[in-house]
């Protein structure tokens, strides 16, 4: 059966305790959902079961819709850092390799410029 859950005037209370145990059930969850998901309340609610019922599995769509996008963001960009952190520790050892042997200028800017290049290219080895 549906049961109007929220009232729309101020006039009329709606009390969760005078409810079936499963109504009881629902509001309780959309409640829940709703507060932990931090969507909050808005001016429009869900009025039935039914209603309340989709409103939860919305909610819960939208907040896994958005945690997937988060953590796609953030691969993303921790893939860039690693690629950044890999590329300046090799420059670091090759500057470690020109302070220790006696390379010409000449070779040492040949061996930076292919490393740089193979950075900017994304090509890895």
């Amino acid at each position: 059966t549906s049961h109007q859950f929220f009232s729309d005037s101020l006039e009329k209370e709606v009390r969760v305790t005078d409810m079936a145990i499963l109504e009881q059930y629902w509001i309780s969850l959309y409640w829940s959902v709703t507060t932990m998901t931090t969507v909050g309340f808005g001016d429009i609610t869900p009025q039935t079961t039914p209603e309340v019922f989709f409103c939860i599995l919305i909610i819960i769509e939208g907040g896994a819709a958005l945690g997937y996008v988060i953590g796609s963001l953030a691969d993303m960009v921790s893939r860039l850092n690693k690629r950044r952190r890999e590329y300046r520790d090799k420059m670091e050892y090759w500057d470690d390799v020109f302070f220790r042997g006696r390379f010409p200028q000449s070779l040492r800017a040949k061996i930076r410029r292919y490393h740089e290049w193979m950075f900017l290219n994304n090509i890895s080895k």
